[in-house]
């Protein structure tokens, strides 16, 4: 399931850091990431880290995870 979320969130980035800022390099830049581990991050070479998806939630306004569990 980590890697589902994890390739979810990837193909969001990259969709919306390519409309916000042209490019993934140009919004490593912008947003003082490493564009070589970001972009590992992307192809899934690299685990995705918490602050990679606060970063996409600020910079691109890409949804936070919400899940609700009902009580049984």
């Amino acid at each position: 399931m980590a890697s589902q979320i994890q390739h979810a969130y990837a193909v969001a980035i990259r969709a919306a850091a390519k409309k916000c800022f042209g490019n993934v390099k140009s919004y490593a830049t912008a947003t003082d990431a490493n564009y070589q581990r970001l972009a590992k991050v992307l192809r899934g070479e690299a685990i995705m880290r918490l602050e990679d998806i606060a970063a996409a939630h600020l910079y691109l306004g890409i949804p936070l995870p919400h899940q609700t569990r009902e009580s049984k």
